[in-house]
């Protein structure tokens, strides 16, 4: 299945969204995992428990804007480099977010790396859609 993922914010520009940065890795792992987590209550009590929550925020095809769980680009920013330091520290709190990502995972490194990675790249489109000006953001899926 081909995926893309982008920042989307209300009002974004065509060239902000083709000027935007993209995922380093395939991002299909991250979609296969946005849309696999709404399953799997203790990924989701985990996120939250640590107040990660902004990293659940997404949209796609067919979902209206009023639908969309939207978070500030700051805390999507801080969500995924909180995320992110957690996973590389290997924090044990984290365990069932990093089996849950390792399910849709490429096999060219550990999971970990790859989920490191994509968090990384989340924070980054976060950045560059503060830096746009945007107020609030979700991440748009595209199947």
């Amino acid at each position: 299945m081909g995926s893309s993922i982008s920042a989307y914010w209300p009002g974004i520009e065509e060239a902000q969204g083709e000027a935007q940065p993209g995922f380093y890795n395939n991002c299909e792992p991250w979609a296969d995992w946005t849309i696999r987590r709404g399953d799997e209550p203790a990924v989701l009590e985990t996120l939250r428990g640590l107040g990660l929550a902004a990293i659940e925020t997404f949209t796609t095809d067919g979902v209206d804007d009023s639908e969309v769980k939207w978070v500030s680009p700051a805390e999507l920013k801080v969500a995924a480099t909180r995320l992110r330091d957690l996973i590389l520290a290997h924090d044990p709190r984290v365990k069932p977010v990093v089996q849950s990502y390792a399910c849709g995972a490429r096999h060219e490194s550990p999971p970990e790396e790859q989920f490191a990675q994509d968090l990384a790249d989340i924070a980054g489109m976060a950045d560059f859609a503060e830096h746009e000006g945007a107020k609030r953001i979700t991440l748009r899926i595209g199947w």
